[in-house]
């Protein structure tokens, strides 16, 4: 074998570069598509939150180049606060958030809005003055929600008797937009008297507490509307530990499963189905990371559960 020439080396280096350089940019541009992207959750105890936090990590599975970090307020705005200044240490790519308390999250956002982090919210909206910064929201129309909980709460009393009222949050814009909805039923109809309208935050065992104290106080209730399933659960186990499930009806909202099998059964008269918005709004996240544009807001729908249509809605196997 001929020893290589000086042209044919000089040549040979050539190619080398020249392949080297073509290459670099699909390198480039396959490092610009992957993403990190921070969840700030308000709780993670709802069973809600939990098959969103299934689906995240399904969705982590398909997409190679989409990572996650999904933090939990448990239920204290102070502790989302902290947790949205943690990924915007953490220079995610984008921060999507369920605010626990809209307007007790406004000074978190700014900041994350003044270090350049796109943000959107999903299944509750950012608080209205953050609204020009966010990118998007993917979520539904509460107030349509609420006012179906209204429709069949009037529907299942009669259009009389007394009503008992247990709200989720306080002050987070579902909270809010559900009873703009549900007072704006209600209050049509005067024969119906609100006796007692308490808070249990979403959750089961406090909305217990809450409904064993109203026992105590109201000799006569006819029925108790609970703003999602969760709190419907537990108002329904005070009612039944009380002996008093024959005479107090219960209706609630969110449609997981489990309160669509209690309508099935008699045990709930009525819940409003809501969407999980997951993978719906992490698809939204990674068309914002793309470039692409993404329309303001995204309303995915809601659909009322009663005995007649119950069981075409219930699927057992169901991450909610």
């Amino acid at each position: 074998m001929k020893p290589m020439t000086k042209n044919r080396i000089f040549f040979l280096w050539v190619i080398i570069l020249v392949s080297l350089l073509l290459a670099y940019p699909l390198v480039t541009e396959v490092r610009a598509k992957s993403w990190l992207i921070g969840i700030s959750q308000p709780n993670d105890t709802h069973p809600i939150r939990r098959a969103q936090y299934d689906v995240v990590r399904k969705y982590e599975a398909t997409h190679e180049n989409v990572k996650f970090i999904v933090t939990s307020a448990r239920l204290s705005a102070a502790k989302q606060t902290r947790d949205v200044e943690d990924l915007i240490a953490r220079r995610v790519d984008l921060i999507m958030v369920c605010p626990h308390q809209s307007d007790a999250l406004v000074p978190a956002l700014r900041r994350v809005a003044k270090a350049g982090i796109p943000f959107m919210a999903f299944d509750r909206q950012v608080a209205k003055s953050m609204i020009p910064d966010s990118v998007t929201y993917v979520g539904m129309d509460y107030v349509v929600k609420g006012s179906w909980g209204g429709k069949l709460t009037v529907e299942a009393m009669g259009k009389k008797g007394n009503l008992v009222i247990i709200q989720g949050v306080q002050g987070s814009a579902s909270n809010i937009d559900n009873f703009k909805g549900f007072r704006s039923v209600i209050e049509k109809y005067p024969d119906i008297k609100v006796i007692s309208d308490q808070v249990g935050n979403y959750q089961r065992e406090q909305a217990i507490t809450v409904m064993e104290n109203i026992l105590q106080a109201h000799k006569k209730i006819d029925f108790v509307f609970a703003e999602n399933d969760e709190m419907g659960f537990g108002a329904l186990a005070a009612i039944k530990a009380a002996g008093r499930q024959n005479e107090i009806k219960v209706g609630s909202m969110d449609g997981q499963k489990e309160a669509i099998k209690a309508v099935m059964d008699g045990e709930f008269a009525f819940t409003v189905k809501m969407p999980i918005f997951f993978p719906e709004a992490l698809d939204v996240a990674v068309q914002i990371l793309e470039g692409q544009k993404v329309d303001q807001v995204v309303l995915l729908p809601s659909v009322p559960i009663t005995g007649k249509n119950a069981k075409e809605h219930y699927d057992p196997e169901s991450i909610f």
